[in-house]
């Protein structure tokens, strides 16, 4: 016998089951055995897929591709400077629509400066709020901008003696200082 005759025949005797051969599908390509169904019909083991699972697996694909000129890197290298990018675009996005900062009406080249120097503070702040907010519990139940707005219910008072006091926190507000691990301001 040949060496591919004998490992033909070592292949049948593992897979005397179907159970088996799925293992081994399982092992060689993780993942992909839930897109088949096994069996063994007349001494044969037969994969059938599901199609079923297969088109739900197949709405949910997209393909990306990256083209460029730059022979010196390699495609991971790309694929980290086209993120970075996204990650630029995606605070601009946000210094627009979160910060209002579509439109920077200014009398003057000082206000709009200022106006700038604002809206990006908040824009770090933002994203600042969104980090904190992905290391906690709280990210599947609160969004960034309902964080913001149960914030925004907080009021300072100056008291007759000078110093600054906040108005008394709600419930939610202290568990929100307390899941994103800020001192409760005083």
């Amino acid at each position: 016998m040949t060496d591919v005759e004998d490992a033909a025949a070592e292949e049948k005797s593992k897979f005397d089951t179907a159970e088996t051969f799925r293992e081994k599908v399982a092992q060689r390509f993780p993942g992909m055995e839930r897109y088949f169904s096994f069996s063994k019909e007349r001494g044969r083991i037969v994969a059938t897929r599901d199609a079923k699972a297969m088109e739900e697996r197949i709405s949910k694909m997209g393909r990306m591709i990256l083209v460029s000129d730059e022979k010196a890197r390699t495609p991971k290298e790309s694929l980290a400077l086209y993120r970075d990018k996204d990650a630029v675009e995606k605070f601009f996005d946000s210094l627009k629509n979160t910060a209002d900062g579509n439109r920077v009406r200014a009398h003057s080249e000082e206000v709009m400066q200022g106006r700038l120097f604002v809206m990006f503070c908040a824009v770090i702040l933002h994203s600042a709020l969104q980090t904190r907010l992905a290391k906690t519990d709280l990210a599947s139940s609160i969004s960034t901008p309902a964080v913001f707005s149960c914030l925004k219910k907080l009021r300072q008072v100056e008291m007759s003696n000078g110093k600054a006091r906040l108005t008394e926190l709600t419930k939610e507000q202290r568990t929100l200082f307390e899941k994103l691990d800020v001192s409760i301001p005083v």
